[in-house]
């Protein structure tokens, strides 16, 4: 996965790069069948190597694999408290639990989350620099 914040200054896109396992789909609608992923990094509802004949949304699966790099990236990032009490950080992990949701329709959209995240960092400045010139 990779983010780029240079895009939008509020909102950063989020690209999933999978090294040759992606299918072109129109919406998150679309439904295809087959397991396709790597266990650790596959949506519950895409099944397993063993038992593919499950229909799914790749979308929606994305949005799951994005939720668990999250988690992978605080439990990496994390180790030592770098990331104790980091309010910036606590933040993209509440908006980002609802991308492990087990139901696939109740994830919300990658973009929703990117959107209200810097909505967040944006008030959040605004505080601070409304601190730094003394206003209350």
């Amino acid at each position: 996965m990779v983010v780029d914040s240079e895009h939008d200054r509020y909102s950063p896109r989020l690209s999933i790069i999978d090294f040759g396992l992606s299918v072109f789909v129109e919406d998150e609608e679309t439904m295809i069948e087959g397991y396709r992923g790597t266990r650790t990094w596959t949506a519950p509802e895409v099944g397993t190597s063993e038992y593919r004949d499950t229909k799914y949304s790749p979308i929606l699966a994305d949005r799951w694999a994005c939720g668990q790099m999250v988690d992978y990236l605080e439990d990496q990032v994390g180790n030592g408290g770098v990331l104790e009490g980091d309010e910036s950080w606590g933040m993209l992990r509440r908006l980002c639990e609802g991308l492990l949701d087990d139901n696939p329709r109740s994830r919300p959209s990658v973009s929703d989350v990117l959107e209200r995240y810097g909505r967040y960092e944006r008030d959040r400045m605004v505080k601070r620099r409304a601190g730094e010139d003394g206003c209350r």
